[in-house]
């Protein structure tokens, strides 16, 4: 008797192991499937739908009874990347935290498992004005491309172009252009089935073009991103939205008002669309339009769009931001046009204070702020608060003068 029991329970425990072991399994394959159809969303352009999926299978797998730790690290690894395309920053830093923590106990020194982390975490960080903390992970980023000899043209020019990204924002013009041009260098001799990329970096470097009113120049790259992204992707990419804005820009800078246009509301449909309302790259459009009208003199116009800009930006990144003051600084330009001086005064003092805090005290941002005012003095007889301004943008100069001279 005491020997049937036994085997009952044998049999039981058999019985139970095997039922664990196929919904192991069940659950092994439905989380890899979630997987892979984010990441194929994500290519596509559907990056909240990306989102979706990767947080579905990350549920499942925390189903798991014995959930592998490189498929954990791998799923939030994606999170923190989508995340971040989505404009939520902190989860993506915090997510890809989780990740590099599993992959720091399990993988190699230079895995480059790890720098995907390390360059979402800078990136994330950048949006956030944590400068200090985006340049170290993308150090840290760099010095694992720098010692892993598997790692791909496609690869290192991705570093590079976000690199270049980042010391484009911190007004360090000629370090970004060298990012550029290595990140160039490495995209065009990609395979073509391969160069898809070579858009992104296109568009970056003629964004810092822009910013160096070389505007022909940024036109070229844009038209060439454009071309790229048509042969490669779906026409309502959101990446084609961008280069179409980037393009509008170009076009704005070259007093060619109605190309501007037409490539403004055309990535403005895009963005909407694949991106929704509330999305950092549809307040870049709004704010691009509001000063669209301003020159139109459509000043009703410009400040809704500018307005809305800053509801966005303010909502992603903070009122206290490179990003928002530029906004706010283009609201007071507005104001200034319609000669309502002490609410255009008003606007770029807080502009002023926003730049001083997050910014370095010589970074251009600045000095067009302290021009904005100087000239606004002068419009309102205000000589003194003039001369104010005078010395601080001295100072900057003075400082600029005083620096080390680069070997």
């Amino acid at each position: 008797m005491q020997k049937q029991i036994l085997l009952g329970l044998f049999f039981l425990f058999v019985g139970v192991v095997g039922a664990v072991l196929v919904y192991e399994s069940y659950l092994q394959k439905k989380h890899e499937g979630l997987n892979t159809q984010a990441v194929e969303s994500f290519e596509e352009g559907a990056y909240k739908k990306a989102l979706a999926l990767e947080e579905e299978a990350l549920g499942v797998l925390e189903q798991m009874f014995f959930p592998s730790s490189l498929d954990k690290a791998l799923i939030l690894s994606n999170l923190g990347i989508y995340y971040n395309t989505n404009g939520d920053f902190a989860k993506a830093i915090e997510t890809s935290w989780s990740a590099l923590r599993i992959r720091e106990k399990l993988l190699s020194r230079y895995d480059m498992e790890r720098a995907t982390n390390h360059l979402t975490i800078a990136d994330a960080s950048e949006s956030l004005e944590l400068n200090d903390e985006a340049d170290k992970h993308y150090m840290e980023a760099l010095n694992i491309y720098n010692n892993n000899k598997n790692v791909s043209d496609y690869d290192f020019g991705n570093l590079w172009n976000h690199m270049g990204g980042f010391h484009k924002k911190l007004g360090n013009y000629d370090f970004a252009e060298e990012c550029y041009t290595k990140a160039l260098a490495y995209h065009e001799k990609l395979p073509f089935d391969d160069q898809a990329i070579l858009g992104n970096t296109l568009r970056g470097y003629g964004s810092l073009l822009l910013e160096q009113e070389r505007y022909y120049e940024a036109l070229e790259s844009f038209q060439r991103a454009l071309g790229v992204d048509i042969r490669f992707l779906d026409p309502a990419h959101p990446d084609i939205g961008t280069t179409y804005n980037n393009l509008g820009a170009a076009y704005y800078q070259l007093d060619e008002q109605e190309k501007a246009s037409q490539y403004y509301e055309k990535a403005l449909d895009i963005r909407i669309k694949a991106l929704g309302l509330h999305h950092q790259d549809v307040a870049q459009t709004f704010n691009n339009l509001g000063m669209l009208h301003r020159e139109y003199e459509n000043y009703a116009k410009a400040i809704k769009y500018l307005e809305d800009a800053i509801r966005i930006e303010e909502k992603i990144y903070g009122r206290k931001n490179q990003e928002t003051a530029i906004t706010i600084s283009n609201l007071g330009l507005v104001y200034w046009d319609t000669e309502e001086f002490a609410k255009a005064e008003e606007i770029f003092l807080e502009t002023l204070a926003i730049q001083e805090e997050v910014l370095a005290s010589n970074h251009p941002d600045v000095v067009r702020t302290l021009d904005f005012l100087i000239s606004l003095y002068g419009d309102m007889n205000e000589e003194q608060k003039a001369d104010a301004m005078r010395e601080k943008r001295y100072a900057i100069y003075t400082l600029i003068e005083a620096a080390p001279a680069a070997e």
